[in-house]
């Protein structure tokens, strides 16, 4: 049995209509002016959701003043005059596109706050997974920190004990700074003649190894870079007998030692790099910041800044990091040569 149209009271052609939802009557969609496209456009749930004009007009009468006004430029094909009805009472065609319209608003608004209400109740849910996620990122975070310092720790102790042991193995050597450096030069020879002007008795067995420190140099313009004569003697105190008699005797020079100009020989104990340069730093800002002492023992770097008298004595200041010259010093850049007297 065909469907009739409850408009037109003619079967509906094709199959596409529309339901009430709430007489259940069938509209064929040219009676209540629906286009095709606008028919496809439609959801299921606004589908199930329509009002025919009849049913529309039945409903309970609103305030309107939430009612958006109608764009002029919508549905521009159709002419204005279809939308009036001018037949009174539901026998003429009394559906209209701003009616389809306000409908389909309607029922889109009411889909949004749904969905809204759905989306709230879904990051309620989510808020403390969050919360125990954040948590325990926290937690780890903190647990990373703590390994962190602890392998910190550990790094530096290892530096200190490598050091000490670095220092130990240098106790017996000695560096000796400013020696002019010639071709097929004897620097036993020249340690010798160094040890009688500083009336320190020297023989030859108590040298171990003597050698100059860093590459050889191939041109005559680098001889003019004297590299430092390092010697490792043989027993300690032999080395802190000429340490202790270089430190009384300041005015050590190459003269009638080599030839060429004379220069000033320093004679200083053998340290690491690091220790070489933490003192070259220390002399530089003691210098700056008005310290009068600097000197190293032992591979101890020390500062004083006053000389003892009868009514004070000022103890010496051990500076082992860089951390140290900036607590007791200050922070000044270091300018001074590479080879200088260490007392």
């Amino acid at each position: 049995m065909p469907t009739i149209c409850k408009a037109c009271s003619k079967p509906i052609k094709g199959i596409h209509f529309m339901d009430c939802s709430k007489c259940e009557c069938q509209y064929d969609l040219k009676c209540i002016n629906i286009s095709l496209e606008s028919f496809s456009k439609f959801t299921a749930r606004y589908r199930k959701s329509w009002l025919c004009p009849t049913c529309v007009c039945l409903l309970p009468k609103r305030g309107n003043i939430n009612t958006p006004v109608r764009s002029p430029d919508l549905n521009t094909e159709e002419p204005l005059y279809d939308n009036i009805n001018l037949v009174r009472g539901s026998r003429g065609k009394s559906s209209s596109t701003s009616d389809t319209t306000l409908l389909e608003l309607v029922t889109e608004i009411r889909e949004l706050r749904e969905n809204e209400r759905e989306l709230k109740e879904h990051l309620a849910s989510l808020s403390p997974l969050i919360s125990q996620h954040f948590i325990d990122f926290k937690a780890v975070i903190e647990n990373k920190n703590k390994e962190i310092n602890y392998l910190k720790l550990s790094i530096s102790q290892l530096q200190s004990a490598v050091s000490a042991l670095e220092t130990n193995a240098l106790r017996n050597e000695i560096e000796i700074c400013g020696m002019p450096e010639e071709r097929n030069e004897n620097l036993t020879h020249l340690l010798l003649t160094i040890s009688q002007k500083i009336n320190v008795n020297l023989q030859e067995s108590d040298i171990d190894s003597i050698l100059r420190a860093g590459p050889k140099h191939n041109s005559k313009e680098k001889l003019s870079q004297h590299r430092p004569i390092i010697v490792k003697l043989t027993r300690k105190t032999k080395r802190d007998e000429i340490l202790s008699a270089a430190k009384s005797r300041k005015n050590v020079t190459s003269e009638d030692m080599v030839l060429g100009t004379k220069s000033k020989i320093y004679i200083n104990e053998r340290v690491t790099k690091e220790k070489r340069l933490l003192f070259r730093e220390a002399r530089a800002r003691a210098q700056r910041n008005g310290f009068r002492f600097c000197w190293l023992r032992n591979g101890l770097i020390y500062i004083k800044k006053f000389e003892d008298n009868d009514n004070k004595r000022y103890p010496a200041i051990r500076i082992q990091s860089y951390e140290d010259l900036d607590k007791h010093i200050g922070i000044s850049p270091a300018t001074l040569p590479s080879c200088e007297p260490l007392n």
